[in-house]
């Protein structure tokens, strides 16, 4: 905990990296099927996030076993936020919450977390969802991947986003507030690092750079890496040190 306090000390004044800028219309990160979390008894996954539009439907992150099946999703719906998790056949088993108070523009961190009993949703470092929940990860159906800005139907996220990690971890709200408030690129190094499966910074591209056929490299030393996909090539941008507004 004393790691984690100076950590934070020492960055308090440093709100700003890199990452990647998506036009709603045919860019994301295709991520490998993330297999490691096929039978996992806890899991999480945090983020940082920016809309840039508030109608419409967009994905911040989607992996799905089959169509209809089992589905773990983020997504932005006509400026609200949801967090869905289904069983097979669209039974919703957690969702939550239906809307979001962000203003429009502006950066927000993401926190998902499920610890064998109960899945938690945080915006900000704040609970804003929980729900009872219980049994293991089935979500690595051979057919699929796991997708940044994007889910199966090709509903774009119009948007930026940046520092995407995955743990086998149900982690504390403690760590979920340091993820928050460090606001720091690397900051997830230093929470539960045993237990992380994959992290995208997505940081490779410098400002305006095109993301198309880029791979951008997980950084947890477990070789998921993603693929840029950006079919006009003009819309997937790099965003270098862009200060947080939040």
């Amino acid at each position: 905990m004393i790691k984690y306090i100076c950590i934070c000390l020492l960055i308090c004044n440093s709100f700003c990296w890199a990452g990647l800028d998506y036009d709603g219309v045919d860019d994301s990160v295709d991520c490998p099927q993330m297999t490691v979390l096929e039978g996992a008894a806890e899991v999480s996954i945090t983020g940082w996030g920016k809309h840039n539009e508030t109608t419409g439907a967009g994905w911040l992150y989607h992996k799905i076993d089959s169509i209809p099946g089992d589905s773990w999703q983020c997504f932005w719906d006509n400026n609200d936020m949801r967090t869905r998790l289904d069983a097979g056949g669209g039974n919703v088993v957690f969702a939550g919450p239906d809307k979001a108070s962000f203003a429009y523009d502006s950066w927000w961190s993401y926190a998902f977390t499920y610890d064998g009993t109960t899945a938690r949703v945080y915006f900000n470092g704040v609970e804003v969802a929980n729900g009872a929940l219980s049994g293991t990860v089935d979500l690595t159906g051979t057919s699929t991947i796991f997708r940044i800005a994007n889910n199966t139907a090709g509903e774009h996220y119009n948007g930026e986003s940046k520092e995407f990690t995955i743990w086998t971890k149900g982690l504390t709200v403690e760590e979920v507030e340091l993820f928050h408030s460090a606001g720091i690129s690397g900051i997830t190094h230093q929470i539960q690092p045993l237990s992380r499966v994959a992290y995208w910074p997505l940081d490779e591209l410098p400002e305006g750079g095109n993301m198309a056929g880029v791979v951008f490299n997980d950084r947890s030393g477990n070789g998921n890496h993603g693929l840029g996909i950006d079919t006009n090539t003009s819309g997937g941008q790099g965003r270098a040190e862009e200060q947080l507004s939040r």
